[in-house]
């Protein structure tokens, strides 16, 4: 059997982001390793401060709201929250929250993931979609997004002495294998399963035991072959003889989600590249604040200095480039469109910083997001050269008329 104090460790080191709050105030008495890892926060920093003063939450009445159904189901899937950790880095949270009683007062335990990644990689993909219905380049298959693994991933946990006799596995982890409870012994049996190109990655880690995260490949009984995460460490206690245990994760859907979520993406970003211009989905956040969701990588060609990257992490640093007599006209036109739901279409200057001026043509189509946000895909080209051939036209038009002013009048 476990004991107390194995099932805290277990609790510390199992690879999914969990806290342990009071329902009362949202006050942290515990949280374990993964959860500082994904938050930023320090143990010291999140024990006895509330959920509201990390910034997890608005404000409580935020918080009270959210929360409120706990109270007829006792458990609450897929809520979204963003949080801004130390370092800055915005992330947007997936939660799972589960109301329990310990000792005759009611806590909440929480499962944290982070889906940003997934986030970014959707919004580029209906940017893309976008993209491709306005430039009348439909693709024939409709874009799916994707899933990712289960908010409340499946867990199992092992122990063995450190000399590896005594091998267990906990009921969890007999079903995520898909063996029958009690068919363990040895690790002999268990290395038979594991991919061969993983064995040894496998074995080293059983050697090591020092906590690193590891991922592998497990032919399971069901005929497939499943992606397990595992993190194993040893424990050893003055007195005590040393144990070692590892957590198990099976992450398969994860996986399989995120690859072709990735195969779509890396589609979209080929066509993208090879477009003469710049594709971009953008955000007017409830508050006012404007915020890139996707730029395609020719942005750097429209605006030298300027990285896609950089311009997904600062959606106002481009305006330094616009002309000075522009750029008023060119912020309203952007908050005319998000306002009214309208087309954006609105032609506007760069001033480089070597005098050169450039024209460029802004298209884009709003929507609201149903939350407050409204959302605006679209493409901007650089239009230099037709303003160009226009002016030239003009001035030969000009010429040919006061040259042609004399002979009207004799």
């Amino acid at each position: 059997m476990i004991d107390e104090n194995d099932r805290h460790l277990l609790f510390k080191q199992i690879p999914v982001a969990v806290s342990l709050a009071r329902e009362s105030d949202g006050l942290y008495v515990d949280v374990n390793e993964e959860w500082t890892r994904l938050t930023g926060l320090s143990a010291s920093q999140a024990l006895g401060r509330s959920s509201v003063e990390v910034g997890m939450w608005g404000s409580a009445e935020h918080r009270a709201a959210a929360l409120a159904p706990l109270r007829d189901s006792a458990e609450l899937r897929g809520l979204h929250m963003t949080l801004l950790k130390p370092d800055q880095a915005r992330l947007l949270l997936r939660v799972n929250v589960k109301r329990i009683e310990l000792r005759g007062q009611w806590y909440l335990l929480s499962y944290l993931k982070d889906v940003t990644d997934e986030a970014a990689a959707q919004s580029a993909l209906l940017a893309s979609e976008q993209l491709l219905k306005t430039t009348n380049a439909r693709m024939n298959q409709q874009l799916r997004l994707f899933e990712s693994m289960e908010n409340l991933a499946s867990v199992g946990y092992w122990t063995a002495d450190d000399d590896s006799a005594n091998l267990r596995w906990s009921k969890g982890l007999y079903q995520l294998a898909g063996a029958e409870s009690g068919s363990v012994q040895d690790w002999s049996g268990i290395r038979s399963r594991i991919h061969a190109e993983d064995v040894p990655t496998f074995v080293q880690a059983r050697q090591v035991l020092d906590g690193r995260t590891q991922e592998y490949r497990w032919r399971h009984p069901d005929g497939r072959v499943h992606w397990l995460r595992s993190r194993m460490q040893r424990l050893s206690g003055e007195g005590e003889p040393t144990l070692a245990f590892g957590v198990v994760q099976d992450i398969t859907r994860e996986r399989e989600a995120a690859l072709a979520l990735q195969d779509k993406l890396n589609f979209i970003q080929k066509i993208t590249r090879r477009l003469p211009g710049v594709v971009f989905q953008m955000r007017r956040k409830p508050k006012g604040e404007f915020e890139f969701l996707y730029v395609s990588e020719p942005a750097s060609q429209l605006y030298p200095g300027f990285t896609a990257q950089k311009i997904l992490q600062d959606a106002y640093c481009t305006l330094s480039l616009h002309h000075p007599d522009d750029v008023q006209a060119f912020l309203a036109s952007v908050r005319l469109a998000l306002e009214s739901l309208l087309p954006w279409h609105c032609e506007y200057r760069l001033l480089l910083p070597n005098g050169e001026v450039r024209w460029l043509l802004g298209q884009g189509m709003p929507e609201a997001d149903g939350q407050g946000a409204v959302l605006m895909s679209g493409f901007i080209t650089d239009i230099t050269e037709r303003k160009r051939g226009k002016n030239r036209a003009a001035g030969v038009l000009r010429r040919a008329h006061w040259s042609a002013q004399p002979a009207l009048a004799d």
